[in-house]
């Protein structure tokens, strides 16, 4: 039962005060025990069109200033207190409890499955009248707890939420939160379960309290239990839903990177691998654990170790089909003389395999000596082929050395233009560089004297092998 302590002197008149002086009043505030505060509002009422400032209109008929009176909800009811004019009639009736009463928001802990809130608005929208719950289900103030089994018989919340009133009991996440859960596997990386996925296709009760309990445990279930129908596998065992052996559905997998010093970055992809074979047991543990593993070098796969195990021109594609996992860039080298150089893995490797130069003639790594064209005819470095037999020889330099139209400025008669497209197709490099010309550019200019007597051009321009620097000038020089 609510009862409503009534404060004596809501109206302070002065005594003393001469006729006609203004009455100070305020609002006032109701503690009661069960139901909160309840705050009265002198300035609301007032206003009011049946009060019209008429202080009589409730003092002293209704209430007497002079003595402390206690009412019940039950005496209002009967018409004395706030029930005289709050009938249904005269003003809104006792039964709008919110009116006066403050509603919160209740947020109960449940250890087993996290805070369930409580929603006073929403019950209200639905069904105004307070009495439906208080004081019949609920005493209003602090209530004992009501467990499932409790509500399942009706009682607390049950009384309504039976499926016929308002949903059933059953629909838990309606009231209890439910989240995503992650799961921290060493070995397998993070795992992460999704309630809203489960709970679209089976009911709560389907999975608790059988198989987990509603608060979360520490012990852990290894694949091993699973398979024997414990936790996860007492459905994820391919009849039911999904099989276990599709670990990926639920461990994530990654693109995984080697750092290979020899020959570079190395990608693993688990995608492609699991398009092929979706067993992930295929690898794992046999082969390598889920994590880090002991690096295995070339020799160690050519005996069937690591990825040598599958890649064994059986199975899949030899390990020395190294261009598909290890990366073979072109490869630029500075030429003082020259040029840069240009040297194309993608082209040579389709004429040769990476044996035939690794690691005989080059290491993995880029190394930084160089090897001179002297040594290269001797049979060193990319000598070991372009010799005229195996590849093109060495004196064909254009192949690999780039080479330019030039522009010589001669103030005097105009520039001059020489073409090695043109000469390279007539004449050997050699027999130009370096004897007449060395392969950096020269800052020392030839004369036309110097060149008649056959030094630079006038090696070959002498009038037999090719025409005269004496004549023809218009032949090279624009005037």
């Amino acid at each position: 039962m609510i009862r409503v302590a009534m404060y004596a002197m809501i109206l302070l008149l002065t005594a003393t005060a001469p006729a006609g002086a203004a009455v100070q009043v305020r609002d006032v505030t109701f503690q009661t025990r069960d139901a909160g505060t309840v705050l009265f509002s002198h300035s609301v009422h007032m206003g009011h069109k049946n009060m019209a400032n008429n202080c009589r209109a409730c003092h002293y008929g209704i209430y007497n200033l002079k003595q402390k009176s206690r009412f019940t909800m039950a005496d209002m009811a009967r018409g004395k207190s706030c029930g005289a004019c709050h009938n249904a009639r005269v003003s809104f009736s006792l039964k709008q409890c919110s009116r006066c009463h403050q509603t919160k928001e209740i947020v109960y802990q449940v250890s087993a499955t996290g805070a369930t809130h409580f929603s006073h608005k929403k019950h209200l929208e639905t069904s105004p009248d307070c009495a439906r719950c208080h004081p019949g289900l609920f005493a209003a103030g602090p209530n004992r707890r009501a467990t499932m089994v409790d509500m399942e018989k009706g009682r607390s919340c049950g009384a309504c939420h039976n499926g016929k009133s308002a949903f059933g009991l059953s629909r838990c996440t309606s009231c209890h939160p439910v989240k995503e859960i992650t799961f921290r596997s060493r070995e397998a990386g993070p795992t992460i379960f999704k309630h809203a996925q489960h709970i679209e296709s089976h009911h709560c009760s389907d999975c608790h309290p059988s198989l987990y309990a509603t608060k979360r445990r520490g012990a852990r279930v290894t694949m091993a239990e699973m398979e024997k129908g414990k936790s996860c596998g007492a459905c994820h065992n391919a009849k039911v839903s999904f099989s276990l052996k599709q670990c990926s559905r639920c461990h994530q997998v990654k693109e995984i990177v080697y750092r290979v010093k020899a020959t570079g970055a190395t990608h693993f992809s688990h995608k492609k691998h699991l398009e092929i074979s979706p067993d992930c047991r295929g690898c794992h543990p046999r082969i390598f654990v889920a994590g880090a593993n002991k690096r295995a070098t070339m020799a160690d796969m050519e005996k069937g170790k690591s990825c040598g195990a599958c890649h064994n021109g059986t199975n899949a594609f030899d390990v020395k089909s190294c261009t598909t996992c290890h990366p073979a860039d072109d490869i630029l080298f500075k030429v003082r003389e020259t040029g840069p150089t240009h040297f194309p893995h993608a082209r040579h490797i389709e004429a040769h395999h990476c044996g035939d130069c690794h690691t005989r003639l080059y290491p993995t790594t880029r190394r930084s000596k160089k090897v001179s064209m002297a040594e290269m005819e001797k049979g060193k470095s990319c000598g070991a082929c372009h010799n005229g037999t195996n590849a093109s020889p060495l004196t064909r330099c254009a192949t690999c050395h780039p080479t330019k139209e030039l522009v010589f400025e001669v103030k005097e008669s105009g520039n001059v233009s020489f073409s090695h497209t043109f000469h390279g197709e007539i004449y050997k490099c050699g027999e130009c560089h370096p004897a007449l010309y060395a392969t950096t550019r020269s800052t020392v200019m030839v004369s036309m004297q110097e060149m008649e007597k056959e030094k630079s051009c006038g090696a070959c321009h002498e009038g037999k092998n090719a025409f005269s620097v004496a004549g023809d000038c218009e032949k090279c020089h624009k005037m």
